[in-house]
């Protein structure tokens, strides 16, 4: 039992000036708490603080701050509050442990549409990480996030055969329409920290700075169907080149009041991921259900074997996204004492609302 994502917004709209600014508590276990002898403490942050303006209306955007513009996949700029499961997929987002603050960036950026293709261009600033060598143990011809003050760039390019989703005021992407809608994008995205990892040499003395490269490509599918149903279907691939052997793993939910199932979520190498549901036809005006399976594959080069995880779910939607009831079973590999363990399985309920 815990509270998975908490956001307080303030969203002004002046003119052709937009400024977004969101805050919150990510996730609080039972471990969690104002009490003096907690394990750990409430960590209330800024999730986004930018400002843009609007100099061509539809076409072209500028703006800095705090914010996801910098994602290159439908994902690594999606809204938690229209995922399709329980949760995002963490793979998608490979540098949330890294350099980003719950996958945003400190940057300037550009984005806007012209005909059917959508685009945003990023200059970011990536967060300064831990010293290496304090992390973990050192050892040679393994890779981690260096403390270097260099700046990024990030390109995606979007082409929106169907109906648009024109780059607004807001940068934040649904994962399911409900039928509201029938798209259809398909999408490419780079993105390329210079030096951004290290490595030591086999002295354990001298070091080797590495270049963080990201290319992602995915495609988008909704539509409605008869009697309001409607179906959806996504599929991305991600290849990330972070040094030799880089690798994080965590868990992202806390189910026994300490540390979450600890699995290999980012590292060098590629992931391919995909989702399909069906969302059956209203009833009681409002209501809808939902039923989805999502599959993730990773094949990292500091793991020995490939890992597949998966999952299948079903969401209650009373008031679309802003109320629902979510039940998902997830089957993954996981971490166990430093070997890499298959099958584990766990199911979560959620609640939602947004007001």
């Amino acid at each position: 039992i815990l509270l998975r994502r908490n956001y307080f917004n303030t969203f002004v709209v002046v003119d052709r000036f937009t400024f977004f600014a969101m805050f919150g508590l990510t996730s609080q276990g039972a471990n969690v708490s104002t009490n003096p002898g907690a394990e750990k403490k409430e960590s209330i942050f800024m999730y986004d603080a930018f400002g843009s303006y609007a100099i061509i209306p539809k076409h072209l955007t500028m703006g800095f701050g705090l914010n996801m513009y910098s994602g290159i996949s439908r994902y690594n700029t999606g809204s938690t509050g229209k995922s399709l499961g329980t949760d995002l997929p963490l793979a998608l987002v490979p540098n949330v442990i890294g350099s980003e603050q719950a996958v945003r960036r400190l940057n300037l950026f550009a984005t806007g549409m012209t005909g059917t293709l959508a685009y945003s261009f990023s200059l970011y600033k990536s967060f300064i990480p831990k010293d290496y060598s304090t992390v973990c143990p050192p050892a040679n011809n393994i890779a981690g996030d260096y403390r270097m003050y260099n700046l990024g760039y990030t390109t995606k390019l979007e082409l929106q055969l169907l109906d648009k989703e024109p780059p607004n005021r807001l940068p934040f992407k649904s994962s399911t329409y409900l039928g509201a809608k029938r798209v259809f994008n398909i999408g490419v995205g780079i993105d390329y920290l210079p030096e951004g990892t290290m490595s030591y040499l086999d002295n354990m003395v001298d070091i080797e700075l590495h270049d963080k490269f990201q290319i992602a490509a995915d495609i988008f599918f909704d539509t409605p169907l008869k009697n309001k149903a409607a179906f959806n279907a996504y599929v991305a691939y991600l290849y990330t080149d972070f040094g030799p052997n880089y690798l994080q793993s965590f868990g992202n939910q806390d189910i026994w009041g300490g540390s979450a199932i600890t699995e290999h979520q980012n590292g060098t190498g590629q992931v391919i991921h995909g989702q399909v549901s069906y969302a059956l036809p209203k009833f009681k005006n409002s209501h809808q259900l939902q039923a989805y399976c999502t599959a993730t594959y990773k094949d990292f080069e500091a793991v020995d074997e490939t890992m597949v995880s998966w999952s299948t779910g079903l969401n209650y939607y009373l008031i679309g996204h802003k109320l629902k009831f979510s039940l998902e079973y997830l089957n993954r590999p996981y971490v166990y004492d430093y070997r890499l363990e298959k099958g584990k399985s766990q199911v979560v309920g959620k609640m939602q609302f947004a007001i």
